[in-house]
């Protein structure tokens, strides 16, 4: 079985039985046609598995679903202060968005420019979101955040 939508190919192959479906035994997804990623998967039968093979291990931290979900929305975010330079760099941040509103736990994940990365930790902290709300309560969620350092 073979999907093309522009330049992506997504091709499904090597089909083998189970649960009474046929399941691909080998998935390939090209862009450009180039290989970009290639799956091979198998099922193998469990013969001697515990009653609670389908449970969470003991060590295991099960995270609450939302039924309702609205991400952190900014309500201050400044950014780094201008220079005179005709440049742009910028700066990825990740974190977390509290159940205050405030960023914690800020990260740089990706920078043009190092030198501007402590600078980018300390705009970044901050900023002030509404929380995200989980069910109608505010909720702490991971968030990634670009600074835009202009003429620097």
């Amino acid at each position: 079985m073979s999907q093309k939508l522009g330049n992506e190919q997504l091709e499904n192959s090597d089909f083998f039985p189970f649960a009474g479906a046929l399941m691909p035994g080998k998935i390939t997804y090209s862009y450009g046609g180039n290989i970009s990623i290639e799956i091979s998967q198998t099922m193998t039968e469990l013969v001697d598995a515990t009653p609670n093979v389908l449970a969470a291990p003991p060590n295991a931290t099960i995270q609450k679903m939302c039924t309702t979900f609205r991400r952190p929305m900014g309500v201050s975010m400044p950014q780094p202060k201008q220079g005179p330079l005709d440049s742009h760099y910028e700066v990825l941040v990740r974190g977390f968005v509290g159940e205050e509103g405030k960023v914690r736990q800020a990260v740089v994940q990706e920078s043009e420019r190092p030198e501007l990365n402590e600078e980018a930790l300390i705009v970044a902290q901050k900023w002030v979101f509404t929380p995200a709300m989980c069910d109608g309560k505010p909720y702490a969620t991971d968030v990634a955040l670009t600074l835009h350092f202009q003429g620097r």
